[in-house]
């Protein structure tokens, strides 16, 4: 009787070990955002099909459409790099932060992999410069002219910049021969990338190299009011 108690309690206890080892054991969930974007030429904002897109850490890879877009829809929440690259181009990698349930776009613009181009041979970018930062919303842009003539042909150029928010491309002074000019109304806390266009005698003869610029965050206690001045309306802005 004694041995029959002794094997039924063994028998409890193995039936309990093994619904013990049978309980759902907790694991990670992994969650995600997504990733999506376009790929421009830096050379003629053109987009570029064909582009391979990576991330760090590892995700799906991708590559761009005819109209130079991607899209990968799971990408593990968190910081990541990402890489594009294609041939005849130079690569370029851009961190980015990803959050759940958000679909994260970029624009990138590559430049292209070559050993001179002629607008930069002639036109020197002075100021603001590529990552310059907290720059002011009404700004002045100034570059150097290195030559005066390509290839005998006079040259003039003219300032644009782009929203990488939005992509909205504006042309601020077209075939110009000055030197500076500025720009009124850019928006607070916004990337934006200015180049200039260089045309020898009416022939484009390229783009300078992009310059990304950080406009200044949104000032505190910034006032907008208007007023009727001879029958016109103005409206101005100032710090309080």
């Amino acid at each position: 009787m004694k041995k029959f108690s002794s094997f039924r309690l063994l028998l409890v206890i193995a039936l309990l070990l093994s619904l013990w080892r049978c309980e759902e054991q907790p694991y990670d969930v992994v969650r995600y955002g997504s990733l999506e974007g376009v790929i421009l030429s830096e050379y003629d904002d053109k987009p570029i099909n064909g582009v391979k897109i990576t991330t760090s850490p590892t995700s799906e890879t991708v590559y761009t459409d005819s109209v130079g877009h991607f899209s990968i829809p799971e990408v593990e929440l968190g910081d990541i790099t990402v890489t594009a690259s294609r041939d005849g181009y130079l690569n370029y990698t851009e961190k980015l932060s990803i959050t759940e349930n958000e679909t994260r776009s970029v624009s990138i613009y590559l430049p292209k992999d070559s050993t001179s181009n002629p607008a930069d041979d002639v036109i020197d970018l002075k100021n603001p410069l590529d990552g310059s930062l907290d720059q002011p919303v009404n700004l002045t842009f100034d570059w150097h002219f290195s030559a005066t003539t390509y290839k005998n042909r006079p040259i003039d150029v003219s300032l644009v910049t782009i929203n990488t928010a939005t992509l909205e491309k504006k042309t601020w002074v077209a075939h110009t021969a000055d030197t500076t000019y500025t720009v009124q109304g850019l928006k607070y806390n916004t990337t934006y990338l200015w180049y200039l266009k260089v045309e020898a005698d009416g022939t484009s003869i390229g783009n300078t190299q992009f310059q990304r610029i950080q406009t200044q965050a949104v000032p505190k206690n910034l006032l907008v009011y208007a007023k009727v001045f001879n029958n016109n309306l103005t409206i101005s802005r100032k710090m309080d």
